[in-house]
């Protein structure tokens, strides 16, 4: 594939559960997926016309109904919409443990210009416990519909899998990232969004919102689809339907 730049950052000054409504251009890879006209969960630009959402988001594996929509600070006011010609659900996903949660769309066109891929991180990518990080979407507690935002911090596995919060059931294909203490969370409309972690000067996407136990709870922090444990996957459908080739 042609080489694909993703952004560099932009400061931010920003503070979903516990956000902020997101400036204008401050997520540019942000995306609202629709289906039958509405609101179904975030997503994600990793390349001119590839996109990441979970794949607990998609109803079913026909494109007639689904849409997604770039650029967008409201969903009062939408722009043009870019159509989807294939969506590819991860086939090892389990609906039970929600492990793997991850789909990839392939969009008719490439979108335009105010939009922006994020960085895919490499194989060997990681970010520590306690990095802080931002999560963003357009979640059930925005009454507004704008995009929120809030930070994050991640959270170790063996923290979020204690007897208190999740007792086992993160994987190694999930990351988990708000606060023990509760009050800072994505939530249930903010499926499929990104988490996105900042390192020198450019943002990466760590996790695709995924499941949880509730918004903001105590113990309870959001648990994401852990892209750098999947990235043979991404990379190698982004590959076949490209170029129509089987990948090694």
């Amino acid at each position: 594939m042609g080489l694909v730049f993703c952004t560099v950052s932009h400061q931010s000054t920003a503070r979903i559960i516990g956000g902020a409504a997101a400036k204008s251009g401050q997520w540019p890879w942000q995306l609202s997926l629709h289906h039958r006209g509405s609101h179904i969960c975030g997503a994600v630009l990793i390349s001119p016309d590839f996109v990441l959402t979970a794949a607990h988001c998609i109803p079913s594996l026909s494109t007639q109904n689904l849409k997604v929509y770039g650029g967008v600070m409201s969903l009062n006011s939408l722009p043009s919409p870019y159509l989807v010609e294939k969506i590819i659900l991860n086939h090892n996903y389990n609906s039970t443990t929600h492990d793997q949660d991850i789909a990839l769309l392939k969009l008719k066109s490439p979108v335009v210009f105010n939009m922006q891929p994020v960085c895919l991180p490499a194989f060997d990518f990681s970010f520590s416990h306690g990095t802080r990080c931002w999560t963003s979407g357009f979640g059930v507690t925005d009454v507004d519909k704008e995009l929120m935002e809030v930070f994050v911090s991640i959270i170790s596995t063996a923290m979020c899998n204690s007897r208190h919060g999740y007792g086992g059931a993160v994987t190694g294909n999930m990351i988990c990232a708000g606060t023990l203490q509760g009050g800072r969370d994505s939530c249930q409309g903010d499926s499929g969004g990104p988490l996105m972690c900042e390192s020198e000067n450019r943002w990466y996407l760590v996790g695709i919102t995924s499941w949880g136990d509730s918004c903001g709870l105590r113990n309870k922090p959001g648990v994401y689809t852990r892209v750098s444990s999947l990235l043979s996957w991404i990379y190698s459908t982004m590959q076949v339907r490209t170029y129509g080739e089987k990948s090694e």
